[in-house]
């Protein structure tokens, strides 16, 4: 008989706290599952010691979001409780959890915590108030409904099933108010049982983190969730204040990860096919695979690749945004992305790590050299000419620098990410990857082709049929380009041929208004 209530506790470095919980626990009437994200003491005397518990030990820590998917995906039960280790409950008090749930007919339902006082469910305005000088006079209860919990949140399995899951994009902290948002944009009924008080220490997980730390990982998970909810207006407000605590754009980097690869995804047929040629290749104790698609259904997706990150977006958002949601959640030395119409090889990235290692240099970005279907090389690295136009270097020198590089697939070194930013969202889709080069360039960091890696690109596999729309993004883009990227003087140098090229790009364009 399937269980009506499972557990799923999300763990790291706090083992003496997971075993007073555990043993708090033991006469629950739940399947109790662990999930343990790469903590640095072993837990076999645990596993031992409380051998109903299902114990999931991940070879690397990919967040709280992550994790909880994890337990979920192991789960039986129709309930879905969420704890944090350093929460002190019952099982009667569990019990009374879901009978308040059942008997108020929610979705989900969190406790009163000790630990905090409850926030609201974070608008602009609530935000607003909390981060001005405006808090000391309106006071942030005025503001509802309330966030649940994420230290102690219980939640119907099917219907987290729904919404998709917890959204992987947040490494920790904010995850559970992106939770309540997208329950209170469903018009889900959830709510606080504040006749229940529990007892929870509270972001004891983070002990060994110094305060500015905690800081930068908790403005960073605000940022990520004002980009997903807010307008330009209210996020050009929003943004200073947070990047005056944050001024990072990635997530710290795990010692642990030589490589996160973000994947943009529109077509559920394309990752598909992705992932069954070039799953094999990724060695997930020491990389990254972080997969951004707009596609319809991924939950089977999800459930055969169980190692990869799944970020969804309701609709296609347009390259660079998609890469660089990926990349905001990247903790690898190197971090990259690579076209899912690509096939890789076993050793392509590793070559690429042994490249970072020893290439002397200020070294922004590495990259294989790319075939195409026919066999042909493609690109290895793009050359950008004074006027504005891309040319594609299809020789393969020992060594190359190239101005820019194909977006198809490359790797950063992170300091230079951090340096220069990541692709210009301006752009949308098409010559965001020259724009990026090039502002490399300009900065003094090198665009390196590692010829000795080779992967193929089956090319346009999800634009072939917007031939219109990349007409106009080229014609719209290349002004882009350079206004951003070239002086006055560049600009006065050059401009007949500038000029020129522009007129060809438009005429482009409206050759393919005309002919369709």
């Amino acid at each position: 008989m399937p269980h009506k209530l499972s557990i799923i506790i999300v763990h790291w470095n706090t083992p003496a706290l997971l075993e007073k919980q555990l043993e708090l626990l033991h006469d629950a009437q739940a399947e109790i599952i662990v999930v343990d994200n790469a903590s640095e003491t072993s837990l076999q005397n645990l596993k031992k010691k409380f051998p109903t518990v299902r114990f999931v030990e991940n070879r690397v820590n990919r967040g709280f979001s992550f994790a909880c998917n994890q337990g979920v995906r192991q789960a039986e039960g129709s309930w879905v409780l969420f704890l944090n280790p350093d929460t002190h409950i019952t099982p009667t008090q569990i019990d009374s959890l879901v009978a308040y749930g059942e008997d108020q007919k929610l979705v989900a339902v969190s406790p009163n915590l000790s630990s905090q006082y409850q926030k609201p469910v974070p608008s602009f305005w609530s935000l607003f108030v909390e981060f001005s000088p405006l808090h000391r006079f309106i006071p942030l209860s005025m503001f509802s409904p309330k966030t649940l919990a994420g230290g102690c949140l219980l939640m119907k399995k099917e219907v987290l099933e729904k919404l998709g899951g917890w959204d992987e994009r947040f490494f920790v902290w904010f995850e559970d108010s992106d939770l309540s948002k997208r329950l209170l944009d469903g018009k889900h009924h959830f709510g606080v049982m504040k006749e229940l008080n529990i007892s929870h220490e509270g972001a004891s997980s983070f002990a060994s983190f110094d305060e500015n730390q905690k800081r930068t990982l908790f403005f960073l998970s605000l940022k990520i969730y004002a980009a997903k909810y807010f307008s330009t207006f209210e996020k050009m407000l929003l943004f200073p204040t947070i990047e005056r605590f944050a001024k990072i754009v990635l997530l710290p980097q795990d010692s642990k990860i030589s490589v996160s690869l973000v994947v943009p995804n529109l077509k559920q047929d394309l990752l598909e096919k992705f992932l069954a040629q070039n799953y094999q290749f990724f060695d997930f104790r020491q990389q990254e695979l972080i997969v951004v698609t707009s596609a319809d259904d991924i939950g089977k997706i999800r459930q055969k690749y169980p190692e990869t990150i799944f970020i969804h977006l309701q609709k296609n958002n347009g390259f660079a945004q998609t890469v660089n949601i990926g990349l905001c959640r990247a903790r690898g030395k190197l971090v990259g992305t690579v076209n899912d119409d690509t096939v890789l090889n076993k050793s392509w990235l590793e070559i690429i790590v042994q490249e970072a290692q020893h290439r002397s240099g200020k070294i922004g970005s590495f990259s294989p050299v790319i075939y195409n279907a026919e066999g042909e090389v493609e690109s290895a690295g793009i050359s950008v000419l004074p006027f504005g136009r891309a040319e594609t270097i299809s020789g393969v020198p020992e060594k190359n620098v190239a101005d820019a590089f194909n977006g198809a697939a490359v790797l950063f070194n992170r300091q230079a990410l951090e340096e220069v930013g990541l692709f210009d969202e301006k752009f949308g889709s098409y010559l965001e990857d020259i724009d990026l080069g090039l502002r490399l360039k300009n900065h003094g960091w090198q665009n390196c082709v590692v010829p000795e890696v080779k992967i193929q690109h089956h090319g346009q596999q999800t634009s072939k049929s917007r031939k219109k729309y990349k007409a106009w993004l080229d014609a719209k883009n290349w002004w882009l380009v350079m206004i951003k990227n070239y002086s006055l003087t560049h600009w006065l140098r050059y401009l007949p041929q500038i000029l020129l090229e522009r007129g060809r790009n438009a005429s482009g364009f409206l050759k393919h208004i005309l002919t369709n």
